[in-house]
């Protein structure tokens, strides 16, 4: 069944409430709607052995959705709000432009990376200090790289071949010893780590003839493995990352 057969069908459907489909004697598809209200004597759709979407009409007074698939492939409603199928993103239109393309396929900057959640990321090799690093990302439409599994850190990875700056602290200032607990400058979950050996040491880095300073602020080594570093003078590259409209 092709897609304006499948919008036809779902069509019929809604006028008659909610329905299911039915197989008559002459080997039609009926539809039998709430109620049992029938549209047998419509020629709704052909039977077709290749048809291999599913069909979701809701019940009376609801409504439904339509995703038809043939024979070695399928397609869904792109522009409906509801990211299903092949979509990278829906964002409720089939506008490009805005982040998610007429095709809900992710829109990032021309640098940036579509990782395998469909959010952006790009590197910026300008190295700096923690907390500018951080507010760069956010001028940029972005913010600092958050972590939340192991297919994310992954691509970050192989994304990168240096030391990088990623966006969890503990929130202690400098001169405060021992490390904290970590959270993401999103608020997210900090449920998944990946930490190195014997990290986060919050060690002391020594800013002064007298004074004692410790790491506060995670990086990503080349290897994958996390560390804390001195969010005020030590500098590294960074990674920042967008979540194209329509991902939810």
């Amino acid at each position: 069944m092709g897609g304006r057969d499948a919008l036809r069908l779902a069509l019929a459907c809604s006028l008659l409430g909610g329905c299911t489909l039915e197989r008559s004697g002459t080997g039609d598809i009926d539809l039998v709607g709430a109620g049992g209200a029938t549209d047998a004597g419509q020629d709704v759709l052909e039977p077709d052995a290749s048809f291999g979407g599913t069909i979701n009409a809701g019940g009376e007074g609801g409504t439904g959705a339509v995703s038809a698939g043939g024979a070695g492939g399928s397609s869904s409603a792109c522009g409906n709000g509801v990211r299903e199928g092949s979509e990278q993103c829906d964002d409720n239109n089939t506008a490009s432009g805005d982040g998610c393309s007429e095709k809900c396929e992710v829109e990032c900057p021309p640098n940036a990376s579509v990782g395998p959640n469909s959010h952006c990321y790009w590197f910026v090799r300008d190295r700096k200090n923690w907390g500018d690093a951080r507010n760069d990302c956010v001028a940029q439409g972005g913010y600092l790289v958050t972590l939340t599994s192991d297919s994310e850190n992954s691509f970050l990875a192989a994304l990168t071949v240096e030391t990088i700056w990623i966006g969890a602290t503990d929130g202690r200032q400098a001169k405060e010893s021992g490390a904290g607990k970590y959270a993401w400058v999103t608020g997210e979950d900090f449920g998944y780590q990946h930490w190195g050996q014997g990290e986060p040491n919050a060690a002391d880095k020594g800013c002064g003839f007298f004074e004692r300073c410790y790491e506060h602020c995670a990086t990503m080594r080349d290897d994958g493995m996390w560390n804390d570093s001195y969010c005020e003078d030590d500098e590294y590259a960074y990674v920042c990352e967008r979540i194209p409209p329509g991902i939810n």
